[in-house]
């Protein structure tokens, strides 16, 4: 299967609301294979699927844009070494935005 572009931010997003990918799946109306194969680079979300998603992830869909963004401008031997400050920053986030 090709892979496609990442969307590193929602596993991030996921994992800040304490998520497991069922969680993310019945509070979203997603299945659990469609969300795996978004985190593991085998799907590209439509528009639509974001929404859903960032609204189930206590986010606005330009915070998860913002995220996004921000991940993809790391350079790769960075991107492990931040992960845990974005998790953190997350937190913050989706506490403000509950």
């Amino acid at each position: 299967m090709e892979k496609t572009s990442e969307w590193e931010a929602i596993r991030i997003a996921r994992k800040a609301n304490n998520y497991q990918i069922k969680d993310l799946a019945r509070i979203s109306g997603m299945s659990n294979s469609y969300i795996s194969e978004i985190e593991n680079h085998h799907k590209k979300p439509s528009l639509k699927a974001l929404e859903k998603l960032a609204k189930a992830l206590n986010l606005h869909l330009y915070q998860l844009f913002m995220l996004q963004e921000y991940y993809e401008e790391l350079e790769k031997d960075e991107k492990e070494k931040y992960r845990l400050t974005l998790w953190k920053a997350l937190d913050m986030i989706v506490e403000n935005n509950k």
